[in-house]
């Protein structure tokens, strides 16, 4: 049912501490070789998405089904379950944006599947952060698309700091 109903993006905040940022990256950016997108979203939005804060808990939600299965009911536990995560997760400081699919864009990707992306304006678009082990041709094709159609943006590539266990960002 959540999947004929509900579309979800995760981020997190742009003030996640140094030392789990390179987890982040690690988990997140295929090893390092991805990009990390930084957005800022206008006060106030509530539709077509709402971005919600996840709330890190010890235990899980349990669904309450003796108070009936009624479409709001299910909803509302759906919602509820979407905003919870593990403790272990709380460095992420994990935000999700959550959206119908008729609010998305149906794509074709490579392997002949589809994916539902969700549109966005150019001006929430802050920065463009590339991972250490990024390629420089990757980089670049990226760089000429983005600096096109986001002329405004930051680029940004991540180094290893000299000393210490943390990244740095140079401009590019």
């Amino acid at each position: 049912m959540a999947n004929r109903t509900l579309r979800v993006v995760c981020f997190s905040e742009s003030a996640v501490d140094r030392l789990d940022e390179i987890l982040m990256w690690s988990h997140y950016a295929d090893k390092h070789n991805g990009a990390s997108i930084g957005f800022e979203f206008p006060d106030g939005i509530t539709f077509p998405f709402k971005v919600v804060r996840v709330d890190y808990r010890k235990e899980r939600i349990v669904l309450n089904l003796t108070e009936g299965l009624s479409a709001s009911h299910v909803q509302t536990a759906l919602v509820d379950m979407l905003k919870v995560k593990s403790l272990a997760w709380k460095y992420e400081r994990e935000y999700r944006l959550m959206t119908s699919p008729q609010f998305c864009v149906q794509k074709q990707l490579q392997n002949s599947k589809h994916a539902d992306f969700f549109p966005f304006k150019p001006e929430w678009v802050k920065c463009v952060d590339f991972g250490v082990r990024a390629s420089s041709q990757e980089i670049q094709k990226m760089k000429e698309f983005l600096q096109k159609e986001y002329p405004n943006m930051q680029l940004r590539k991540a180094i290893f700091h000299p000393s210490d266990y943390v990244l740095e960002y140079q401009a590019i």
